[in-house]
């Protein structure tokens, strides 16, 4: 598995993922990366959410435009008495360091 990927999992905490598979997958997703898919991924990781969480910022930093998109899903259905949410954030640019 490319260590620049980061796997994410809408199923229940601490469930092993099968790497090898997804990493197989990946060359077909990064082809099918665009900016119209997102509202899709939104929709995909919904699961029992009653409406996408999906939020687009766009701003200049050192006179450089950046846009960060960010995505969130509740996941209360998997373990009942918790209360818990994932969120993705993505980013145009890298991040800016202090100097």
């Amino acid at each position: 598995m490319p260590d620049q990927v980061l796997i994410a999992s809408t199923g229940v905490i601490g469930a092993p993922l099968n790497t090898e598979v997804i990493g197989k997958s990946l060359p077909g997703l990064v082809k099918a990366l665009s900016a119209e898919a997102v509202p899709r991924v939104v929709e995909a990781i919904m699961t029992t959410d009653s409406f996408p969480k999906l939020a687009l910022f766009e701003g200049k930093a050192g006179g450089k435009p950046y846009k960060v998109v960010g995505m969130a899903k509740g996941a209360g259905m998997i373990m009942l008495t918790w209360r818990p949410c994932s969120a993705l954030s993505l980013a145009t640019s890298p991040l800016i360091r202090p100097d």
